[in-house]
């Protein structure tokens, strides 16, 4: 599950929760990557506020055009 909200074309990235079960399988990449995916398709600006989005995104530099930790 990744959280988010929406505000003034702002993707607002809250919270990545995997179930323990399904922990170390890839599943909160894949959310992160998704989430970023379509902020950049839509034109997005996104504030990642969930600690595991800002590790991704400091280790894929391809996002951080776009991406703040910044809620201002």
């Amino acid at each position: 599950m990744l959280e988010y909200t929406f505000k003034n074309h702002r993707l607002f990235l809250t919270h990545t929760e995997v179930p323990p079960a399904l922990e170390s399988q890839g599943l909160g990449t894949e959310l992160a990557h998704a989430a970023l995916e379509y902020a950049r398709q839509n034109e997005m600006t996104v504030v990642a506020i969930c600690p595991f989005v800002q590790e991704y995104v400091s280790s894929h530099p391809e996002y951080q055009s776009f991406v703040t930790t910044s809620v201002a």
